[in-house]
């Protein structure tokens, strides 16, 4: 079922359709500038998406051409990718016996197969959720320390807006667990992460 997504998806993408209203807007401002002036200004049409997403893009576009295909096939690595963190997160957090399942649910379900055809930022910012979930599954497993939790994260609310509300998340179940068990280095390391944050989520 997952290659069958995958291929229906690809296959989506050979077709050779042309950028409907949204998606052009979009690329209007992101084609006219170079590399080094992408994030210079607000695009036009009030559209946006984030600084990660629109300079792999960039580069992918470099690489490959400035295409309908190419700027489509961002979203279809991102499908790969959320396929891969979904399997990722069901096995090994929540230690689901048949994790597979919920990729196999995902590949087949038509908003994602329609999300992974769009020069948009929708499956990427999946994939920057669920880094999230995993990240914090590391520091709570102690197979990384505090610092490098607060770096990625710095790196992710970059790379998605949604990824702003899954670090306040974590950050509140952090300082919560701290209040309750009176563990004061964990209520500063939250606070701490806070404040790291936060300036960029601004």
């Amino acid at each position: 079922i997952i290659f069958a997504g995958l291929a229906v998806s690809i296959f989506m993408n050979c077709v050779g359709r042309s950028l409907w209203l949204d998606e052009a807007m979009l690329s209007y401002s992101f084609s006219e500038r170079s590399l080094f002036e992408l994030t210079s200004a607000v695009f036009e049409w009030d559209q946006n998406a984030p600084v990660l997403y629109l300079y792999f893009a960039k580069v992918m576009t470099l690489i490959f051409g400035n295409t309908e295909f190419v700027l489509r096939s961002v979203s279809i690595l991102a499908m790969i990718l959320t396929l891969f963190l979904t399997w990722y997160v069901a096995h090994y957090v929540f230690k689901l016996k048949y994790a597979i399942i919920c990729s196999a649910f995902l590949a087949n379900m038509n908003f994602i197969l329609q999300y992974s055809n769009v020069f948009k930022q929708y499956l990427s910012e999946c994939v920057w959720v669920l880094l999230v979930l995993v990240v914090y599954w590391f520091y709570r497993e102690k197979k990384i320390t505090f610092r490098p939790v607060i770096l990625l994260y710095m790196i992710f609310i970059w790379g998605a807006n949604p990824a702003c509300f899954f670090i306040g998340g974590v950050l509140a179940c952090e300082f919560i667990e701290g209040v309750v068990k009176k563990d004061r280095t964990q209520i500063l390391n939250s606070l701490f992460f806070w404040l790291c944050c936060f300036p960029l989520q601004v």
